[in-house]
């Protein structure tokens, strides 16, 4: 289950840096295992700005352990801080998802391939959060969806 959380604080009288976010998500990932969270993957900072340190971060997790995380993430704003940076508790945002479920890709041509220089068409149902996006790609670029190609 892929949560998302953004917390709004401050570091101590310093300017983020590169190493900084790797420290703070270390310090999280920590502060999420005294939990007793089953299960923590892909703990990664997906974003800052330079004025305050504003970090959205993402995890996956056991649907299970929803509750101790959400109060993992209260119990950090309440105390204020995450290792040596200080967190400002007007604001703290969670969210849970399910997580991507690929549930068909098809192709409306036959198994045994698809000729080249011949048309075709590619769907994919999946279900997952109302957030997510699909690109679709060709010889490494992006394809335009919205306007018919041949």
């Amino acid at each position: 289950m892929p949560f998302m959380a953004n917390l709004s604080g401050e570091s101590l009288a310093r300017s983020l840096k590169p190493g900084d976010k790797n420290k703070a998500a270390e310090k999280l990932g920590r502060v999420l295992r005294n939990f007793n969270i089953t299960k923590i993957s892909d703990l990664e900072l997906i974003s800052n700005s330079t004025d305050r340190l504003d970090i959205t971060f993402h995890f996956f997790g056991v649907k299970g352990d929803s509750q101790r995380i959400r109060d993992a993430i209260t119990r950090m704003v309440e105390r204020g801080r995450i290792g040596n940076f200080t967190l400002v508790a007007n604001f703290h945002h969670f969210d849970e998802n399910p997580p991507l479920g690929l549930l068909e890709l098809t192709v409306n041509q036959p198994q045994s391939g698809v000729r080249e220089a011949s048309e075709f068409i590619i769907s994919c149902t999946a279900q997952g959060s109302s957030r997510m996006q699909f690109q679709w790609f060709k010889d490494g670029a992006v394809v335009n969806a919205s306007k018919a190609t041949r």
